[in-house]
């Protein structure tokens, strides 16, 4: 018998336990979605999100091939990708990313990857990703990054005429370009 009611006594500690960890949860996420709503009303983004319709801050790398690359001389209607060797939403996305990559109107000169949190540029996903975009990595890549204010992975901007951010978001979206970039 006190086995019994040893046992009843730690299984009604465990359940006020989970219970108390459940309603704080509960809580939390509450809290968050006011947060999230209350920013968006004001106008707010996401974090990580480059605000769309702001110019891309100056910036100053050169890719993997050897060739500088500027918010200047960024290619009208320009797919930028950030990704992380490390992020498996990342790797996930590739394909999918690869697809939508060979599809941009204009080719390799409208697609940019910046390999973030690599310095050595991950050379395996350098290979994959080198025919089809121009590939940023080391020192060059954190630049990117931070001229397009990246706080997640991974993300994905068009930017269109004179460097302003048309699309930021976590993912790389054609339906976004207008119709005259596919004439």
């Amino acid at each position: 018998m006190p086995y019994l009611a040893a046992t009843t006594v730690l299984l009604a500690v465990v359940v006020l336990v989970n219970l108390t960890v459940t309603l704080r949860l509960a809580r939390d996420v509450r809290d968050l979605r006011g947060q999230v709503a209350a920013g968006a009303a004001a106008g707010g983004r996401p974090p990580g999100m480059f605000p769309v319709g702001a110019p891309v801050r100056p910036f100053a790398v050169t890719t993997v091939d050897g060739a500088p690359l500027t918010a200047d001389t960024l290619a009208p209607w320009t797919l930028v990708a950030v990704l992380s060797p490390d992020c498996t939403p990342c790797h996930e996305g590739l394909p999918a990313f690869l697809t939508t990559a060979r599809e941009v109107p204009g080719g390799r000169a409208h697609v940019v990857v910046a390999l973030a949190d690599s310095p050595d540029g991950a050379p395996a996903l350098v290979a994959r990703l080198r025919d089809e975009a121009q590939v940023v990595v080391g020192d060059d890549a954190d630049r990117l990054v931070e001229a397009l204010s990246v706080g997640q992975f991974p993300f994905f901007a068009w930017v269109g005429p004179d460097a302003v951010v048309e699309y930021g978001g976590l993912q790389a979206d054609l339906t976004v370009l207008p119709v005259s970039v596919w004439s």
